[in-house]
């Protein structure tokens, strides 16, 4: 499945948290990139929430403007 993680701030730290998740085998990977909108595989059910969840994480994901969205 995919997901687009869109955001206008620290895109490269949101990138490189969600490439170095790996638990219970569930791995991103980064398909595309365009300005604020990255989009990634991943082998997970619902990879938007799972998304969410480790960005928001992290010590920056708290305050952070970010939105993640299931793609076909």
């Amino acid at each position: 499945m995919k997901v687009l993680v869109r955001s206008p701030l620290m895109t490269d730290r949101i990138q490189e948290t969600l490439e170095s998740y790996s638990d219970d085998g569930v791995k991103f990977e980064l398909i595309s990139r365009r300005g604020m909108a990255m989009e990634f595989e991943v082998n997970d059910t619902d990879p938007a929430a799972l998304a969410k969840r480790i960005i928001r994480a992290t010590d920056f994901g708290q305050g952070l403007n970010f939105s993640a969205i299931n793609q076909k």
